[in-house]
């Protein structure tokens, strides 16, 4: 059996240069090579189909996050909006009841003025009939 040629690592320019000058061999060789890169093809695809799959799951993350971060921001303000509703709610109650004890005073102060103080209760003509 002819030995077959080889080209040694250092001088490899291109793929021919593994393969054997023996013309049956080289076909054996280049079918198997083709064979491999057939496979490698396919491992290279489905290396870059789970790196395609990654980056999508990690934007999927982002944009979860970024709605996650918006929706608490959003309901933040409505909680802010609502405690200054609240608070101003607080406030009109408050200066009702001011102006409501301002005019019961002033009512009162009247009534002394012309002697006719309603602060005393009334008595009941039943009473007075025994």
């Amino acid at each position: 059996m002819q030995r077959a040629e080889r080209v040694p690592l250092s001088s490899m320019h291109s793929r021919e240069h593994f393969i054997p000058a023996m013309p049956q061999l080289r076909i054996a060789l280049l079918v198997e090579f083709s064979v491999s890169l057939g496979f490698s093809d396919v491992e290279q695809e489905r290396r870059e189909r789970e790196e395609l799959d990654k980056l999508l799951e990690q934007n999927r993350l982002r944009v979860e996050e970024a709605r996650r971060r918006e929706a608490l921001e959003q309901q933040e303000k409505e909680l802010e909006r609502y405690q200054e509703l609240e608070l101003l709610q607080r406030q009109k109650e408050e200066a009702m009841r001011r102006k409501k004890l301002e005019e019961e005073a002033e009512r009162a102060n009247q009534m002394k003025l012309l002697g006719k103080n309603r602060a005393r209760p009334k008595l009941s003509f039943a009473i007075g009939l025994k």
